[in-house]
């Protein structure tokens, strides 16, 4: 399996120290198992990452991607982990959804490319969504998150 790109998710992790606290970027696994990432946990690191700006506000500036220098607040984080999940189920430059992945007929027939499926996992290279697929909660979840990019 090809190695993810840097940065492709940056987490948070809290150093205290007893006068302050101090952030910083750490790369992380992503689910359990290298190349596979989960929407529920996904989802979960954009609201927590909100909640944290509300808290510490623009002042509190982390890295990312990491290793690029580009300092974003908490809510700019949120933001660019939403907008990267939002492209796995948006139609790229080409017309095709990285979430069907190599199933032409969901890419190609007309009848079936607008009906998108939202699974629980995904392919961390390329998006391509494995394992259970449902119209319940992961519907509601990616809603959500194009609602607030606005995509």
């Amino acid at each position: 399996m090809a190695r993810r790109a840097p940065g492709l998710l940056t987490a948070l992790a809290l150093a205290a120290a007893p006068a302050a606290a101090q952030l910083r970027a750490v790369e992380v696994p992503i689910g359990g198992r290298a190349g596979i990432d989960s929407l529920s946990r996904l989802g979960f690191e954009v609201e927590s990452l909100q909640k944290f700006h509300r808290f510490f506000g623009d002042a509190l500036k982390v890295e990312c991607p990491a290793g690029s220098s580009r300092r974003l607040n908490l809510w700019q984080v949120a933001t660019d982990l939403s907008r990267r999940l939002n492209r796995l189920f948006l139609p790229g430059a080409d017309g095709r959804r990285p979430v069907y992945g190599g199933t032409e007929v969901f890419q190609q027939n007309p009848h079936w490319r607008g009906l998108v499926p939202f699974h629980e996992y995904f392919h961390g290279d390329n998006g391509a969504g494995i394992g259970a697929s449902q119209q319940t909660g992961w519907t509601g979840l990616v809603a959500k998150l194009l609602q607030q990019s606005g995509e």
